[in-house]
């Protein structure tokens, strides 16, 4: 009788870490080279500071629209 070769089987936790992995990596490469989908607000104002060559830039105070 012949024994059958076990391939290894990845587990649902591994499989799932993975995809994780790779979908964030995808959204991290789209926003690096097309600027969309910024993740923090701080991207946003870098971004404003770069586009309008300001340098950096300090928050002084906000106006909140009541």
């Amino acid at each position: 009788m012949k024994k059958e070769k076990k391939g290894r089987l990845s587990s649902r936790r591994k499989r799932s870490l993975r995809r994780v992995l790779i979908a964030a990596a995808a959204v991290l490469l789209v926003n690096r080279i097309f600027l969309i989908g910024l993740l923090f607000p701080i991207q946003a104002l870098w971004h404003i500071e770069e586009r309008t060559g300001t340098g950096r830039t300090a928050v002084v105070c906000r106006d909140w629209v009541p």
